[in-house]
């Protein structure tokens, strides 16, 4: 008896498959142009979309920090990045220094973080001790206009170099290499008043062929020290919070929108609507033949 209930189950099964199966390429034939026109449609209004968007570019800027480790220069872009996300553009030109015209052209400003420190290679002691070497950040900037990337990025390097910490910092920098360079013209000073003496042989030792030093080892060390000099006055003239590496580039080709994909979005969106419609229809055809 069950096997007979079994079957008979599993044919009722099968026959209500079968008939919405014949519904379903029934409804198909019928409404099939339906589902062509509205792809057409749809393909034209993202077309249309497309082309009346404005474009998105994109493009990223690099630079070095001697003053801000780059994950404080992180933390204080990111008050930049949530200004363009919430379209506080007074705030955003204020920050930034430019216009709020130029402001409203932005369209995000993402800090990535570069730097891998590792405590054991570098010392305990280095790593929670302000140091005077460069850490290397990157923003990438996603803009409406390409033109504004310059005063773009000439507004974060003032942004970051505007921070009193860095400012602090590239000051103590230069005050102690000026004390270098104070230090080393004085030994030059030394040096070269020695040389003079010993060229005119008041540094002598009496004896056939002892003297304290040759003549060369002072112009030697003078020249070394001189060297230095110059390395340090161009560190000095180098000094800024924010070094440029890599300046924005300004890209023709934009990021945003994309035509094959705001295409495909419309031809769905269009579809599903006329979908949503004829089973709308359908119902309420079914509702009032039962209610008669």
């Amino acid at each position: 008896m069950s096997e007979i209930n079994s079957k008979s189950a599993s044919s009722s099964d099968e026959v209500d498959l079968v008939f919405v199966l014949v519904k379903t390429i029934g409804f198909l034939a019928k409404t099939w142009w339906y589902f062509v026109l509205a792809s057409v449609i749809g393909l034209g209004i993202g077309l249309t979309v497309f082309y009346l968007s404005p474009k998105i570019y994109q493009s990223k800027f690099t630079a070095e920090c001697m003053a801000l480790p780059d994950s404080r220069v992180v933390d204080i872009v990111n008050d930049l990045k949530k200004l363009a996300e919430i379209r506080d553009t007074e705030q955003l030109a204020q920050k930034l220094n430019v216009s709020e015209d130029i402001a409203t052209k932005i369209t995000t400003i993402e800090p990535l973080s570069t730097i891998k420190i590792d405590k054991e290679a570098i010392g305990v002691d280095e790593y929670l001790l302000p140091s005077y070497r460069s850490y290397v950040f990157s923003i990438v900037v996603q803009v409406k206009d390409n033109s504004i990337l310059p005063i773009l990025q000439k507004g974060l390097i003032r942004y970051i170099s505007d921070n009193e910490y860095s400012q602090i910092r590239v000051r103590q920098f230069k005050e102690s290499k000026y004390q270098l360079v104070s230090v080393l013209d004085d030994q030059m000073l030394k040096l070269d008043s020695a040389n003079s003496l010993y060229e005119a042989k008041l540094i002598r030792k009496e004896g056939p062929n002892i003297t304290l030093a040759h003549p060369g080892d002072f112009r030697m060390l003078l020249i070394q020290l001189e060297e230095k000099k110059q390395d340090i006055l161009n560190e000095i003239e180098l000094a800024q919070a924010v070094r440029v590496i890599q300046n924005f580039t300004a890209f023709k080709k934009p990021v945003a929108p994309k035509r094959l994909g705001m295409v495909i979005q419309y031809v769905a969106l269009c579809n599903v609507l006329l979908l949503l419609g004829l089973l709308g229809r359908e119902l309420a055809s079914i509702y009032a033949r039962n209610k008669n």
